[in-house]
């Protein structure tokens, strides 16, 4: 990217909740290209690859076919094909880096780190990967994320085929930024709404996984132009601290 340029960005799933909030807050900082189901194919690579723009920097894959994966003995594999069609596309385009949505659901909601975290156990032993919590506040001047390294000792527990399947994209992102030297980060995104309430939804404890849209915003943001360093991984999960 030559200095005094914005940065290139795809996002796919552009017409979803998040992708909305992101391109309405990100639009006078990047070069955005939004694509949906209604301007792209992502199951189809070649109608991918004529879709993203030469010399894009960073993918922001949030793209989702919502239908069941597996029902009935049927198997729907439309997710897989978008999510490995990104990655691909990625690589043979040249482009640095790919974000990731994935879930609390890939470890049952991140229900024991956050507890340790919470009470204050930050060296809790669990991971490579890096946690962060964003204060929820009502304008975000002065966010300050807590940050804190883990090894991951413990086994992952999806909560449903859904997080399983998340689970299976973050390895395949590491997949890819170990063999195919793409950088790759993974957020594990709390619960996100329209409303921006962490009242929206009645589900137990949904306030202690609401994701406000100002920490939203800052995350993607904080990884669109972190330097990972010789780093090419990175799992975070992302809340707003309640």
């Amino acid at each position: 990217m030559k200095f005094g340029m914005k940065q290139r960005i795809v996002i796919t799933g552009a017409s979803g909740i998040i992708g909305s909030v992101l391109i309405k807050n990100l639009q006078n900082d990047f070069d955005l290209t939004p694509l949906s189901r209604q301007n792209c194919d992502l199951t189809d690579f070649l109608s991918l690859i004529k879709n993203i723009p030469k010399n894009t920097d960073v993918i922001i894959h949030l793209a989702w076919d919502k239908k069941p994966i597996y029902e009935n003995g049927i198997f729907k594999n439309d997710n897989f094909l978008m999510t490995h069609n990104v990655f691909e596309a990625a690589v043979r385009k040249k482009i640095k880096r790919v974000i990731l949505a994935s879930s609390m659901h890939a470890d049952e909601y991140g229900k024991k780190i956050l507890k340790d975290v919470r009470d204050g156990k930050w060296d809790a032993g669990y991971g490579s990967g890096k946690l962060e919590i964003i204060p929820f506040q009502t304008s975000s001047s002065n966010l300050t994320p807590h940050t804190s390294s883990f090894n991951y000792h413990i086994q992952e527990q999806p909560t449903s085929i859904y997080g399983a399947t998340k689970l299976y994209f973050e390895a395949l992102g590491r997949y890819y930024a170990a063999y195919h030297n793409l950088e790759v980060v993974a957020i594990r995104f709390g619960g996100v709404n329209k409303e921006n309430s962490p009242t929206a939804k009645k589900e137990p404890n949904y306030d202690k996984i609401f994701l406000s849209h100002q920490d939203l915003i800052r995350i993607v943001k904080q990884y669109i132009e972190k330097d990972l360093g010789e780093s090419k991984y990175e799992c975070v999960l992302a809340i707003s601290k309640s």
